[in-house]
Order: C-alpha cells, then structure tokens, then sequence
C-alpha cells in the first residue's frame, strides 16, 4: 500500500476517533440541554403565570397567555443552543482555527450588519413589548391594521393570524401599528334582530329577556355565559321594520357561539308567539 493511499485511510479514521466521537458528544449534550431546558423552562412559565394574581383573567386567558410566552422563550431558547452547538462542533473540527479572533470579527460584523438590519431589531423589540405587555395571545381573535383573525403564532420576529377563509397573514411585529383584541378577559354578544312595525314590541323584549335566561341557565351554556343576552336598545325604526339590539356578555371568544344560539332560539320562539320578523 503506497504512502498517499495509506494517509488517505488512516487520516480520516485518526480524525474520527480524536474529533468525531467529541461531536457526537457536543450534538448529544445540545439535544439534552434543549429538551430538558424546553421542559424547565415551560414548567417555570407555568408557575409564574398560575401563580400571578389576576383576578380579571379567566382560564382561557391563562392558556392563551402561557402559550404566547412559551413561543417566544421556545424561540429564543433553540437560537441559543443551535448557536452553542455550532461554535463547539467548529472548535471541534478546526481546532488550528482561532476562533477567539473570529468571534470577535462577527462581533465587529455584527455592528456593520446591525445598521442595516435595524428593521430586524425593531422587530424583535417590539416582539418583546407585545408578549410582556400581553397585547394579544394565540388563540385570540384580532384585529390588526384592518385584518382580522385568530393569531396562531407570536415569534420574536413575526405574529401570524389565520383568517375565516383559512387564509394566512404574517406581519412583521415591527410594523403592527394598531391592534384590536376582540377575545381579551371577555367578550360581547352583540346582534340584531328585526321585527315588523306591526309586531308588539312589549311582548317581543320580554321574549328577548326570557330566552336570553333560559340560555344562560343551561349547564352546557353556563361556563359560557358571564351576563345572560338581553334587550338593550332599539337601534332603529322605519316603516318596514323595528331592528333590536340584544346584548350579551360571554367568556373570550365565545360571542359568536352564544350569538348564533340565541338568534336560533329567538327566532323559533318569535315563530311560534306570531311575531313577524321584518
């Protein structure tokens, strides 16, 4: 066996046996350190969050706060351990390399880049301010300049809503201007219902009243409902119809179940009492 061809068996075994079993080392400790990390960390969030007197929040809103947190820290947490396994792998393999100098250049690099990536960090500040602030969870349903869905993600970089068609929305958290939380603490169930100039008036608020009762006294209603729906204004009149207003509070998220149920009943009752519906 000639001299090239030895060196090129026994070098990369030689580089296996001294670096190789080391990486395989430093990928083992990573996915360790990541996964019992990722549990300390969701375990610490849980606590917190339980344990933080706010009366006004209700279950839903804890679940949804104790998400939105553990996204954000879940992301932060991968970055630094992908980071550390890079830098130890690289010092592993190239152990000639300087890397002290090198990570002081990309720290130099890193100003340079900075200036032009400024958009990047405005991002990720104000990812920070909304998490903290708690503007908004996943799983709330929002508002945000002008689009309306159900957040699904809120990242360091990025919040992401779906829409009613299915449709995705990704909006870099640096650029949300105005945000509207439809789901935060409570919600209201707000709807109209129209009824003929010629129907009685009286009878059809107070079949409003009782229905609205009746559905809130359901068990499988009840830990939806905070305040039963019921009439609250006459929104207008002209000569073809009298448009009513019913009311309602319910937990976050839950108006427009409770909106559907009651406009279902009153319609039915409404049908079987002679009430003309405009």
């Amino acid at each position: 066996m000639d001299i090239f061809t030895k060196n090129l068996i026994e070098k990369p075994i030689e580089w296996l046996t001294t670096h190789g079993v080391s990486i395989i080392l430093i990928f083992v400790i990573g996915f360790a350190t990541y996964h019992i990390g990722s549990w300390l960390i969701k375990r610490l969030i849980k606590a917190v969050i339980f344990s933080a007197k706010r009366t006004v929040w209700s279950q839903k809103d804890i679940k949804k706060r104790q998400d939105t947190v553990n996204s954000m820290f879940m992301a932060i947490w991968k970055l630094l351990i992908g980071f550390f396994i890079v830098v130890s792998v690289s010092r592993e393999a190239f152990p000639n390399v300087n890397f002290s100098t090198f990570i002081a250049s990309l720290g130099a690099i890193s100003v340079m880049i900075s200036l032009g990536a400024q958009s990047l960090i405005k991002d990720f500040l104000n990812g920070i301010f909304i998490v903290s602030e708690n503007q908004y969870r996943v799983g709330d349903v929002v508002d945000i300049d002008g689009y309306t869905g159900t957040v699904t993600y809120v990242g360091t970089r990025v919040t992401i809503l779906r829409d009613l068609d299915g449709n995705v929305h990704y909006f870099p958290n640096g650029s949300i201007s105005h945000v509207i939380n439809k789901t935060m603490t409570y919600s209201i169930s707000r709807l109209k219902i129209g009824i003929s100039p010629d129907a009685d008036l009286d009878k059809a608020i107070d079949l409003i009243n009782k229905i609205g009762k009746q559905l809130a006294d359901k068990p499988e209603w009840k830990n939806k409902i905070i305040k039963a729906p019921h009439f609250d204004s006459i929104s207008s009149i002209d000569g073809k119809a009298i448009e009513l207003v019913i009311v309602g509070k319910t937990q976050p998220s839950d108006q427009w179940v409770v909106s559907s149920k009651i406009r279902q009943m009153i319609i039915e009752e409404f049908i079987k009492n002679e009430i003309t519906l405009a």
